[in-house]
């Protein structure tokens, strides 16, 4: 519905569309604004990893292992595991539930949530004292 009145008012003010576009702004833009944001398929995730603490964030299951090593500082690789949650089930063997708790070379990945088979929200914890 959006996209509809977006596009009957820019085909209506074709000017208003070039000055908008020429001002780096959108109509999308000046919506979010005013009502909400609007999500579309240009639109990214720009939260998938959330902090939670000193050295603690809240990561989102479906997270490029690659984007959670660079913006975590971390090694985590594993043949095959292209997400987080991959990478978890690959290192355990099995399928995640919501509660299990993985140690990691001095760093706790837990579930937290379950959507499906998948986990979608995994809190990491990266300095850990492991002989409590």
């Amino acid at each position: 519905m959006l996209r509809f009145l977006v596009a009957a008012h820019l085909a209506m003010n074709p000017f208003l569309a070039f000055i908008l576009i020429i001002g780096g702004a959108t109509l999308k833009d000046a919506l979010e604004q005013i009502v909400c944001p609007v999500e579309d398929e240009f639109d990214s995730n720009p939260l998938e990893i959330k902090p939670d603490g000193p050295d603690k964030f809240i990561v989102a299951g479906g997270t490029a292992i690659a984007v959670v090593n660079r913006q975590l500082n971390l090694d985590l690789t594993r043949v095959g595991a292209e997400t987080l949650t991959g990478f978890l089930m690959a290192s355990t063997g099995e399928v995640l539930n919501a509660g299990d708790r993985i140690e990691l070379d001095g760093k706790v990945a837990a579930v937290l949530e379950i959507i499906g088979s998948r986990a979608s929200r995994i809190h990491m914890q990266l300095m850990v004292d492991l002989a409590r």
